[in-house]
């Protein structure tokens, strides 16, 4: 089992927080993962907002007249610079992360930017059974991660988040998509156009698709939009429960 121990334990008091702490224990307690966790999420959120800004301030620049050859071309330069990084800022987010998480995990601390803030370390942690009479009733052995293991976090560091915002991202736009088919009319003459579910806009549209004289390739990436539109927000809520269940096996010493 891969998971995140502490260098530097943090104080009794700050501890008291939380119930049922072992101080003896390498693992981190759930309210340092919680705290790593935020700090993550605020780094994401501060990384985004720096690539907004820049995108918007190489527009402004390219708004610049100018006549001369240089002035052109730094205009161009500009410009494509501003429209890349508002077109890609996923990417280009995902790509900075991927390269500033990656060199703390080959660093001596070896862990997450976050983790290292709170004063924590990736090993494999190992758990045996030991005497009853013991402290804990196990022992751990820390082992160092190998080039897999870290290939391993940073993949659930940065590479699965990316594609579940991109994920996130393609249900929005399929479900604003269905949305706007259904209140444009594509069960019109009914009485209860206004008040029919989303779900009811899927059905028809799913047998409407057939009847166009669309290729067969069109009607099948429409049909398969469609049941993605139908089918994620499960996923979805499978996803976010499974996480929910872990947590909570985590906090009581079952993972």
């Amino acid at each position: 089992m891969e998971t995140s121990s502490p260098i530097n334990r943090p104080s009794e008091g700050s501890l008291l927080l939380e119930e049922n702490i072992n101080l003896l224990s390498p693992l981190p307690s759930v309210l340092e993962l919680c705290l790593a966790d935020a700090a993550l999420k605020s780094g994401k959120d501060g990384l985004v907002s720096c690539v907004a800004s820049a995108a918007k301030a190489a527009l402004k620049a390219s708004e610049n007249n100018s006549s001369s050859t240089f002035g052109k071309m730094s205009k161009k330069v500009n410009r494509c610079v501003g429209e890349g990084l508002k077109k890609y800022s996923d990417e280009v987010c995902m790509l900075v992360t991927c390269f500033i998480e990656m060199k703390c995990l080959n660093s001596s601390s070896c862990a997450s930017l976050s983790e290292t803030v709170y004063g924590m370390k990736r090993a494999k942690v190992l758990a045996q059974i030991t005497e009853p009479n013991s402290v804990s009733g196990q022992e751990f052995s820390l082992h160092p991660l190998s080039r897999k293991d870290k290939m391993c976090s940073l993949a659930t560091l940065v590479i699965i988040p990316y594609l579940k915002q991109r994920l996130d991202k393609t249900y929005e736009k399929l479900r604003d998509f269905f949305s706007e088919r259904r209140d444009g009319g594509l069960n019109a003459g009914s009485s209860s156009e206004h008040s029919s579910s989303l779900n009811s806009a899927f059905a028809q549209y799913g047998a409407n698709i057939t009847n166009n004289n669309l290729s067969e390739k069109t009607v099948s990436m429409q049909k398969l939009k469609w049941y993605f539109v139908r089918v994620y927000p499960y996923l979805h809520m499978t996803n976010e429960g499974l996480n929910i269940a872990y947590q909570w096996a985590y906090l009581f010493g079952r993972t």
